[in-house]
């Protein structure tokens, strides 16, 4: 579970917003939108 918990972290914190990292969890959960770029990472 901490390798799972390991890299969803990583993909939020790499989504390029001056949010903190709380903030983006949290909008992660409740957008769907986000989730989806976040996962998918299109600025890469």
């Amino acid at each position: 579970m901490a390798t799972i918990k390991h890299a969803a972290l990583n993909l939020i914190k790499d989504i390029p917003d001056k949010a903190s990292l709380k903030i983006k969890k949290k909008t992660a959960a409740w957008n769907d939108d986000y989730l989806f770029r976040a996962i998918t990472r299109p600025w890469r």
